[in-house]
């Protein structure tokens, strides 16, 4: 009879503190839910001017080569119907590739067709489009990277440690390429200018 209350007795005890503990980890829980404020999303930014991109919001400087404007072509914005889907990509410093486009040679966001067309590659390439004559290419497209397949950052770094006094043929033996192709990069480099990268509103 002793031995039945004795295990009575432990069984409500473990069952006691097996409801503490629950309670005491619920309550922690909630107090830290409560305690943290909310995070707040971004709020996007609209043009106030018809000179800011119409995306990001903010005016973008007008370069002095790409600032090509056809006689009698107006702006997209005012050519192209007012419904379907927003634009997402800002396009400023990217031009239509086509002579006869329209278009060609403008990189004013606010001027020409280009939209985003997805991303592809394992870089996550963006892609875009001219609405006015439907050419597609890549944002790489003049670049130094443009073809490669070798991913952007291991290009990087391999420009990076030669600036910074490696050699030729010890970079070949450190990231495991020809010293034919690490010249093929540096070349590019040095005969490329520098060109924005596509960025989304929604980030």
């Amino acid at each position: 009879m002793f031995y039945d209350h004795l295990a009575w007795f432990t069984v409500m005890w473990v069952s006691v503190l097996g409801v503490r503990r629950l309670w005491r980890a619920t309550h922690q829980a909630a107090s830290a839910c409560a305690s943290t404020p909310p995070r707040k999303t971004p709020r996007p930014l609209k043009p106030r001017t018809p000179h800011d991109c119409p995306v990001c919001g903010r005016p973008h400087s007008t370069p002095l080569v790409g600032n090509v404007r056809k006689p009698g072509v107006l702006p997209w914005r005012e050519r192209k119907s007012p419904r379907g889907r927003l634009k997402t990509i800002c396009t400023a410093g990217y031009a239509c590739p086509t002579p006869d486009c329209d278009y060609f040679g403008n990189t004013d966001s606010t001027f020409h067709a280009l939209v985003g067309d997805d991303q592809r590659g394992s870089d996550g390439i963006q892609g875009l489009k001219c609405q006015a004559c439907g050419k597609r290419f890549s944002s790489r497209r003049g670049t130094a990277l443009y073809r490669l397949r070798t991913p952007a950052a291991q290009v990087a770094q391999a420009l990076l440690v030669i600036n910074l006094g490696l050699s030729i043929a010890d970079t070949a033996l450190l990231f495991h390429h020809s010293e034919v192709t690490l010249r093929l990069w540096l070349s590019r480099a040095a005969n490329t200018p520098n060109r924005p990268t596509p960025t989304s509103s929604r980030t």
